[in-house]
């Protein structure tokens, strides 16, 4: 099948209207996954007669001479984009082009999804069970992309949950490991939370409450997450929540990539001990606060923390993020009890499990009081006092010393003054 005869089939799916029979454009090549090469670089300019209403455009090539474009062709080129735009936004293919492989295996690469730090995301077609699949593909000579590779493998090998998407397949391409999974068509959470058609507060908060029930599942398999954000929750055609990108997971038993002092994760929605490089203070709260961090931004359509990395990592070590509520006043205040809940600095303070927070959630969800509760002095001061010990017994000794010293004054003034008198 031809190319425009491809690009008649998207248009009658879509409702986009499509150039008349018999009037195709010679100058698209066909690409192997059924998508247009890119083509040279053009720009149009206008004589100076057009702005009369005479003249034609010109199509202009670096390096060549100017040439007529017909207005025709001019507006079907148009036609051309916008049918392109109208079918990227409703496929989910955000790069149309031919960027990749044709074919991985038994696999038939139809677009490119998205790229990341260690490899690309392809929609594919699955030829031997015929089925829409996505595959992320390595990038070449990454060896630290490799490890955190084979650690997403290593994470999501033996991981079954309604709420996560599965492993299908794994492999290599070339020496370019790759993975499989079922493909998911729908939006992330954080396109959910704003935009164009946003869901509503209850619905935001289902989606955040089922996505730490899976998170709780994968704790109780050893594994933390420990890069959960709106961008990793995505929201399926069914309208359930799918928690993905396992590359920063990491098992109980598993110590690689762990680097002391170097932060690794999405910044706005890490926890303290995260950002501050303590990799041995990290365990099952840490992704707690970072559930806290996606339901912050699911309530008020931005992170607890913003601007660049080394502000927001200042931030989250020391500053108190504002309520939800007074970013969005729909926000009620038990959802801001719950959200600061998690996002306290002191791992204590917070939810214990994912499973704690998402059974609160489930109370606010069914009109019951929520356990959590603005956080006092008094009991910020007894857990700094259980965590600090040492410090806690400098300072009482440091006290009862002074009081004595007081105490030994007062009494030798006592003394002088019956003396003197």
């Amino acid at each position: 099948m031809s190319y425009p005869q491809r690009v008649r089939e998207m248009d009658a799916k879509f409702d986009v209207p499509g150039p008349p029979e018999g009037e195709e454009l010679e100058t698209l090549a066909e690409a192997p996954c059924g998508a247009p090469k890119r083509l040279p670089a053009f720009s149009t300019e206008t004589s100076p007669s057009e702005s009369s209403g005479s003249g034609s455009a010109r199509l202009t090539k670096a390096g060549s001479t100017q040439v007529d474009l017909d207005p025709d062709l001019k507006e079907a080129a148009r036609s051309l984009r916008r049918v392109t735009r109208r079918v990227a936004s409703r496929t989910g293919l955000t790069n149309l082009r031919d960027t990749g492989p044709s074919r991985i295996g038994n696999y038939e690469i139809h677009g490119e999804l998205g790229s990341g730090g260690c490899g690309a995301v392809y929609a594919a077609w699955d030829t031997r069970h015929d089925r829409e699949v996505a595959l992320k593909l390595m990038f070449r000579d990454d060896e630290r992309g490799l490890q955190r590779f084979r650690r997403e493998l290593k994470a999501i090998a033996r991981l079954r949950h309604p709420n996560i998407v599965p492993l299908i397949d794994s492999g290599e391409h070339e020496g370019r490991p790759y993975l499989v999974m079922e493909r998911v068509r729908g939006r992330s959470l954080a396109e959910a939370s704003g935009g164009v058609d946003p869901l509503s507060l209850r619905q935001l908060v289902e989606l955040v409450r089922d996505a730490s029930r899976a998170i709780q599942y994968i704790h109780e398999e050893g594994v933390l997450h420990r890069d959960i954000k709106p961008q990793n929750v995505l929201v399926d055609q069914h309208g359930e929540a799918c928690v993905v990108d396992f590359g920063l997971a990491r098992a109980d038993d598993d110590a690689s990539m762990t680097r002391a002092g170097a932060p690794i994760g999405t910044p706005s929605y890490m926890p303290p001990e995260q950002a501050g490089g303590l990799e041995g203070s990290i365990d099952v709260r840490s992704d707690v606060y970072a559930l806290g961090a996606t339901l912050y931004h699911a309530l008020c359509g931005r992170p607890p923390f913003r601007g660049s990395s080394d502000h927001v990592l200042a931030a989250v070590l020391r500053e108190i993020p504002q309520p939800p509520s007074s970013r969005s006043s729909e926000v009620p205040r038990d959802l801001d009890a719950i959200t600061l809940r998690c996002l306290e600095k002191d791992p204590g303070l917070r939810y214990q499990s994912a499973a704690e927070f998402a059974d609160d959630l489930d109370r606010w969800l069914v009109g019951e009081p929520v356990w959590a509760t603005p956080v006092s002095g008094w009991e910020r001061a007894l857990h700094w006092a259980s965590r600090e010990r040492t410090v806690v017994t400098l300072v009482g000794l440091l006290l009862a010393s002074l009081c004595l010293i007081v105490a030994l004054l007062a009494q030798n003034a006592s003394l002088a003054n019956q003396l003197g008198s």
